[in-house]
Order: C-alpha cells, then sequence, then structure tokens
C-alpha cells in the first residue's frame, strides 16, 4: 500500500467557531461522527494537544465499531489535526493515519478543507470517501438542527 491522500472542500452554512465546536464538543461529535452508519453513537473528548478521543457506534448486529486518536495540532477555530485508529472492518490493518480540519470564514458560512491521509489501498480511499461524505452530510445537518 502507499500514501493516500483524500480531500473534501465544504460549504457550510454555520459561523466558524459553531463548525470547530462540531469537532471538539462530544455531544456535537455523536450527532454526525459516524455519518448514516451512527446508532447509539458516544464520545468521549479530551480536546487539547496531546490529548485522546474515542468515537464509538453500536451495530445492528450489537458489535461496536469506533475510532479513536489523539490530538496533534489545535489552533481554533481554524485548524485541527489529529491521528486516527479504527476498531473496525476496515478491509486493512493498521496504518499510520491523520485527519486534518481546514475552516475559513466566507460570506456564505464556513469553508471546510477535510484531509485524511493514509497507508491504505486506492479502494479503502474510495470508500473512506463515500464513508466522510456521509459524515459531512450528517454534520451539515447538525448545523442546521443546532445552529
Amino acid at each position: 500500500m502507499a500514501l493516500q491522500v483524500l480531500r473534501i472542500h465544504r460549504l457550510l452554512a454555520a459561523p466558524r467557531a459553531r463548525v470547530f465546536r462540531a469537532w471538539q464538543d462530544p455531544r456535537d461529535l455523536e450527532h454526525w461522527a459516524w455519518g448514516s452508519l451512527g446508532d447509539e453513537v458516544r464520545a468521549q473528548v479530551d480536546f487539547q494537544v496531546g490529548g485522546a478521543f474515542r468515537v464509538e457506534t453500536l451495530r445492528p448486529d450489537g458489535s461496536t465499531w469506533a475510532f479513536s486518536g489523539s490530538y496533534i495540532e489545535i489552533d481554533a477555530p481554524a485548524r485541527l489535526a489529529h491521528s486516527l485508529a479504527w476498531e473496525a472492518p476496515m478491509g486493512y490493518g493498521p496504518a499510520p493515519e491523520r485527519i486534518v480540519v481546514e475552516l475559513s470564514e466566507t460570506a456564505e458560512g464556513t469553508r471546510l478543507v477535510f484531509t485524511h491521509e493514509g497507508d491504505f489501498s486506492e479502494a479503502a480511499r474510495r470508500e473512506h470517501l463515500r464513508g466522510w461524505e456521509s459524515c459531512l452530510d450528517a454534520l451539515a445537518r447538525r448545523l442546521a438542527d443546532s445552529p
């Protein structure tokens, strides 16, 4: 496998500070971080550089899937970066992965640039794209429902 870079651009109809808070607040994360796969989602967050997070969801078969990581960089409300580890069937073994979220104000709201980097296959990259799009759709709904 080789380093894959997945980048998604979104315009969100919410102020940058609110979008940033949706990444740090466990109650917000519980509403969007697993996208369409989320059911009975629980999040734990120690939002500081070096702090850890974990977001888990209950699957229909009773199993639990989770992702977790440690915060590498926090520059509120413009940027955050964290490592990423999966406790879910990803189709590949443990691999170094990183998420970077960049937020900038626009007249229409907030421009989000989401980057996922990791050592996984192109097929896994396509599945990650599908999953992250679902999560970002859920984030947009959360921002609309809870300004």
